[in-house]
C-alpha cells in the first residue's frame, strides 16, 4: 500500500484550515491542521510523517516567517509553502529567499491548492481525486 501524502496546514482561520483539509482529503491525502505556529511546532516535533507544510504568513503572535525559520533548522527536508492575502511580489521573493517553496495567494480555489501542493512536492500519482462509490 502506497503511503499517503501528509500535509500540515497552519492558519488561525478555522474556516480556511477546514476548507484546505477537505480539499486535500478528497485527493487521498492526510491532513493535519494547526491554529498557530506554536501548535504547528508541537505537531512537527511529535510527528515525522508530515511531508509538506502550508502556513499562513500573518497570524496573531508568532507568524509564518518564524515557522519557516524553525523548519529550516529542525526539519530541513520538509518543504514549506506559504499562504498570504498580501498581493505584493516582494512577499513571494522574500519567501523563496527565506526557503519557502512558493507562495499561494489567497483567496484560492481547490484546484489552485492542489496544483500548488502537487507542483512543490513533485508528485502527480498519489495525489489523484478519490473515486466516489
Amino acid at each position: 500500500m502506497e503511503k499517503k501524502i501528509h500535509l500540515l496546514i497552519v492558519d488561525d482561520d478555522a474556516a480556511l484550515t477546514h476548507f484546505c483539509r477537505k480539499v486535500v482529503e478528497k485527493y487521498a491525502c492526510r491532513a493535519t491542521v494547526a491554529s498557530g505556529v506554536e501548535e504547528a511546532v508541537r505537531t512537527l516535533s511529535a510527528d515525522t510523517s508530515i511531508d509538506f507544510v502550508l502556513s499562513d504568513v500573518q497570524m496573531p503572535g508568532v507568524d509564518g516567517w518564524t515557522l519557516l525559520s524553525w523548519m529550516k533548522q529542525n526539519r530541513p527536508g520538509c518543504p514549506v509553502g506559504l499562504m498570504t492575502g498580501i498581493p505584493y511580489v516582494s512577499v513571494r521573493e522574500t519567501a523563496v529567499k527565506a526557503g519557502a517553496v512558493g507562495v499561494l495567494m489567497k483567496p484560492f480555489s481547490p484546484d489552485d491548492l492542489c496544483r500548488f501542493v502537487r507542483s512543490h512536492l513533485g508528485v502527480s500519482a498519489g495525489f489523484e481525486r478519490k473515486s466516489v462509490q
